[in-house]
């Protein structure tokens, strides 16, 4: 009886979630309409009409990166337009709600508490409703092209591992898993540096937890030998070595930490300003599941091993995108560099809160309160999801004003052969758009891409907002 109650109570608390994730999710899959290209994103077109595809990669490889899904993904993505960008962030955000559908699903019946596809959909729309809510930079890791392309797939990537690894194959597709398991993580280990330090340290510390199943053997040292090899295949190009002396730095150890300090502190601050919600949120999601268990056998070693691997993922992705760039360039990383910590320290909250129920239910706590402290944990694991709708909605009126003056200065270029001046901005979401100086980087490689003699910004140009 208890346990029907439970159930029930479990059921109702997931359609709540759900349909506030789903409010959440749609609000920010309807602000992507207003997504352009943005600097780099006019050079990888203009390359790959120049080039092609080949010849770009090999060129981009050998001159400019080793990041393999951004020398191979961006003149094919470029190439459809400068409103590719209107659909390439929804399809990540459902890439990644299926691969984190399926993780839900697969990690709640080894805990001991099963559920229903239907449920699973939903948890896992919420998961994403935080995960994007919490983002340190939403536009620069989601939305913009080249910065979906260095983080955001490589990312999305890493979570479609993960669900591979933890669904077992259907019989005779044992092989086909492998496959897609080592194509996955080779990739994401090769999108970008700091991944490509941190999943291998990663995958060596899943293997030596897991060194005693011998079912999980292969898997682990398939995750670790494609993890090593996408991150040789970026290192070691020619590229990232060119690029590391764009900016030359200094090596000594006062400099490093200096700049490690800087990076951990403007991280420090984004999980404060930007993640605090859905850290909330996902905490207050794990403490509710966790509750929904009464009367069920739970696997509380699972549970606390599940808790420590994620934790441990969030100290090694942070410590990577602190220190490496501190260490190549002297500078902290930016934001949008943080988007797979951030995916670990949520994971590690929502762990955390599960963890979390079986004390709290050991403490004293009357009748009355402890249905309070319940109804809180509801209403916070629902307010993450709608705290994203909420902040995408408040930035429709920007998002549309941006995207009109975008149109406007997209039409001038198109219609217009010669010098053309411009009312635009500086940057847009803190990635450089157009400058003053037509000789200026950002200037040339639009004006390469309409085929336009210059362009330039100034007040008093055409596109001035009324």
């Amino acid at each position: 009886m208890n346990r029907d109650i439970n159930t029930a109570s479990s059921e109702r608390t997931t359609l709540l979630v759900g349909i506030a994730a789903l409010i959440g999710v749609g609000v920010w899959m309807a602000t992507t309409i207003f997504s352009r290209f943005v600097f780099d994103d006019y050079q990888m077109a203009w390359e790959f009409r120049q080039h092609g595809l080949v010849d770009q990669a090999v060129v981009m490889y050998r001159s400019y990166s080793g990041r393999v899904l951004l020398i191979w993904g961006a003149g094919p993505l470029t190439s459809l337009g400068p409103r590719a960008a209107l659909f390439a962030g929804p399809l990540i955000g459902i890439w990644a709600w299926v691969a984190l559908t399926v993780i839900v699903r697969r990690v709640l019946q080894r805990l001991g508490r099963p559920v229903s596809w239907t449920s699973a959909a939903m948890l896992g729309l919420a998961c994403t409703a935080c995960a994007l809510a919490g983002t340190p930079h939403q536009f620069q890791s989601l939305r913009w092209l080249t910065g979906i392309l260095v983080y955001g797939l490589p990312s999305v990537l890493a979570l479609t591992a993960l669900a591979i690894a933890l669904n077992p194959p259907p019989t005779g597709r044992a092989q086909l898993s492998l496959v897609g398991l080592a194509a996955c993580l080779l990739l994401s280990s090769g999108g970008n540096e700091t991944q490509a330090v941190a999943q291998p340290a990663i995958c060596a510390l899943v293997m030596v937890m897991c060194w005693r199943r011998p079912a999980s053997r292969l898997r682990c040292a398939v995750a670790l030998l494609s993890s090593v090899a996408g991150s040789a295949l970026l290192l070691m190009s020619p590229g990232s070595r060119s690029r590391s002396l764009w900016q030359p730095a200094d090596h000594s150890p006062l400099a490093v930490a200096h700049a490690a300090a800087q990076g951990a502190a403007t991280f420090g601050a984004a999980l404060v300003v930007h993640s605090a919600v859905a850290i909330a949120s996902l905490s207050a999601l794990g403490v509710v599941l966790r509750g929904s268990t009464a009367g069920l056998p739970v696997d509380h070693a699972t549970a606390r091993r599940i808790l420590g691997v994620c934790t441990a993922a969030a100290i090694i992705s942070t410590t990577s995108i602190v220190l490496i760039p501190a260490y190549t360039m002297n500078d902290p990383a930016p934001l949008r560099a943080y988007l797979p910590a951030w995916l670990a320290i949520a994971a590690t909250c929502l762990s955390a809160g599960w963890c979390l129920r079986p004390p709290l239910q050991r403490w004293a706590i009357p009748p009355e309160l402890r249905q309070v402290l319940a109804v809180s944990a509801i209403l916070l694991a629902v307010g993450g999801p709608l705290s994203l709708g909420a902040s995408q909605w408040a930035a429709i009126p920007k998002e549309a004003q941006a995207a009109r003056v975008w149109d406007c200065i997209d039409r001038t270029m198109r219609t217009n052969p010669g010098d053309v001046v411009v009312a635009a901005p500086s940057e847009y979401e803190g990635v450089a758009f157009l400058f003053a100086k037509p000789t200026s980087w950002p200037n040339q490689v639009m004006a390469r891409y309409y085929g336009v003699h210059s362009v330039s910004s100034s007040p008093q140009g055409t596109c001035r907002l009324s």
